[in-house]
């Protein structure tokens, strides 16, 4: 599955969640599409959408906020960031997808749409934060990363897609250090999945020196490799 794929397949788990809200609330006697064209009856679409915002424990400015649209429709949002090339996020999975900005051997600094990892149990308050921050590299570091590491991560993650059939290693801790290593991986390449591998050798993390960034602080790279 592709990024794209999951973010079709976020759209219809939030139609189904939506769904699921409007049975609770209306105790089984009207579904939320009833109540969307009929509020007479059963109470306006917007004070629905507004139950489901107090459950989730987000507010938006109205109607038409559109951090309302990216949180329940699961679609990337593409930024302007050093690191960071767009973010989604699947309500019916808590899960903030990151796009991050490509890089592969030989290039002199990222550029592009590049990999997407996968954060799980990212709450949606927290997901908004995201959407909300300046930096979106910063609010990486802020959030889903250890600062000082490159390994370090708050919340379980995972590689969901590559870019360019290039695999980036893991970073992992072992041998009394940080190691970026090789690992595998199945890519949708021409239409059919097929398995890949990381090109780069087994190496030490080594540091790029006093810290940087202001922000990050080190390593101040904020695009796993």
């Amino acid at each position: 599955m592709s990024y794209r794929d999951a973010a079709r397949d976020s759209d219809d788990s939030a139609d189904e969640y939506r769904r699921q809200y409007g049975e609770a609330e209306g105790n089984g006697k009207q579904h939320g599409s009833q109540k969307e064209t009929n509020s007479s009856k059963g109470g306006s679409f917007s004070s629905f959408l507004a139950g489901i915002e107090r459950e989730l424990g987000v507010s938006f400015s109205g109607p038409d906020d559109p951090r309302r649209e990216w949180l329940f429709q699961g679609k990337f949002l593409k930024v302007k960031s050093r690191n960071v090339y767009a973010i989604a996020y699947s309500l019916a999975t808590r899960e903030l997808f990151v796009q991050y900005l490509f890089w592969a051997p030989g290039m002199e600094q990222h550029s592009g749409p590049g990999p997407v990892y996968r954060y799980e149990s990212i709450s949606p308050s927290l997901a908004l934060t995201a959407y909300d921050a300046a930096s979106k590299g910063v609010w990486i570091w802020d959030n889903l990363r250890i600062r000082g590491t490159f390994a370090g991560h708050q919340f379980p993650y995972s590689l969901f897609h590559v870019a360019n059939e290039y695999v980036p290693r893991k970073a992992t801790f072992m041998l009394g250090g940080e190691w970026f290593v090789p690992r595998d991986f199945f890519a949708k390449i021409d239409g059919s999945w097929k398995p890949v591998r990381s090109s780069l050798p087994l190496t030490p993390v080594y540091w790029r020196g006093e810290d940087v960034s202001p922000f990050t602080g080190k390593p101040d790279n904020g695009s796993p490799k």
